[in-house]
């Protein structure tokens, strides 16, 4: 006999677990779903039908005969995962899915064993929430940080070549400012009418050497 409880809104009509636990079965947000042991859908509720691109239910449970092969990418891993949830009598994890229409999606999944009377598992129970725009984003996110990362890497490496000609182009002003050093200093201290004029003690140059002129009357 069914165990009843008092309806929260205090009505005299009692509600059965099994009622209560159905509507929450129906109405759940995320997808409930059972399976047998070997990967059959025993039942599955609408919100999971929804995700997988199915109308109801009954159309999913129709049409998915092995969940290994027909939802699961990695079709071993499955296997992986039981084997961690008749150890734990649960697991958690991440995989990727395939909806009815071929596409892909990423969902996280809590898996519980339901044992008998003996302790043996009947089936397995569990909990699903379609992770595929959460994915995407972090995708996106990740594309976005590398492209990024791109840029910095490109902007140092045009900064350290600007810094490398920069430097080129100092060291040779300086090799061009020394040579002309001499000839620099002994101009400067001559007399400013000297520098200009055809006298004798002008100055030429040679090779950046100063020649004295003599001129044409000089003795």
């Amino acid at each position: 006999m069914s165990r009843r409880v008092q309806n929260p809104s205090k009505s005299s009509v009692p509600i059965s677990i099994e009622e209560r636990y159905g509507s929450l079965f129906e109405n759940a947000g995320e997808g409930i779903f059972q399976t047998s042991i070997s990967g059959r859908i025993l039942d599955v509720n609408p919100a999971l039908a929804r995700s997988f691109g199915y109308r109801s239910p009954e159309e999913m449970k129709k049409d998915i005969r092995n969940v290994s092969r027909q939802i699961y990418t990695d079709r071993h891993l499955r296997e992986k995962i039981l084997r961690r949830v008749e150890a734990r009598g649960h697991a958690k994890f991440e995989f990727q899915f395939r909806r009815r229409d071929n596409t892909l999606g990423w969902g996280y999944v809590s898996k519980h064993a339901v044992r008998n009377g003996q302790g043996r598992t009947a089936y397995y129970e569990s909990f699903f929430l379609d992770m595929t725009a959460h994915r995407e984003l972090e995708e996106k996110l990740r594309e976005a940080r590398d492209l990024l990362e791109q840029r910095v890497v490109e902007r140092t490496r045009k900064i350290a070549k600007l810094n490398r000609d920069l430097t080129a182009d100092i060291a040779e002003r300086k090799r061009s400012s020394g040579n002309c050093g001499p000839a620099r200093r002994i101009c400067n201290s001559a007399p400013s009418s000297s520098r200009h004029s055809t006298s004798p003690c002008a100055l030429s140059w040679n090779s950046g050497r100063p020649i004295e002129r003599k001129s044409n009357g000089g003795s």
